[in-house]
């Protein structure tokens, strides 16, 4: 009985130890091909954002045009 609680146990226990990665409790992972990703897609992200400005400067500039000729 004793002998099936020790094996029980460590079963647990092993069992438990990758678990805890999974919520936050084990290592940290660093993907170095993950942070060259999220680089590329900040870039993409600060063009899409100086288009949106550029785009957002002629609707406003084409609205107060339209509303000074009439």
């Amino acid at each position: 009985m004793k002998k099936m609680f020790t094996v029980a146990a460590a079963t647990l226990f092993v069992g438990s130890v990758p678990a805890l990665a999974i919520f936050g409790f084990g290592d940290i992972v660093f993907d170095p091909s993950s942070y060259g990703e999220l680089v590329s897609q900040l870039s993409q992200l600060e063009k899409q954002y100086s288009e949106l400005v550029s785009t957002y400067e002629m609707v406003t500039n084409q609205y107060v045009t339209d509303h000074v000729r009439t």
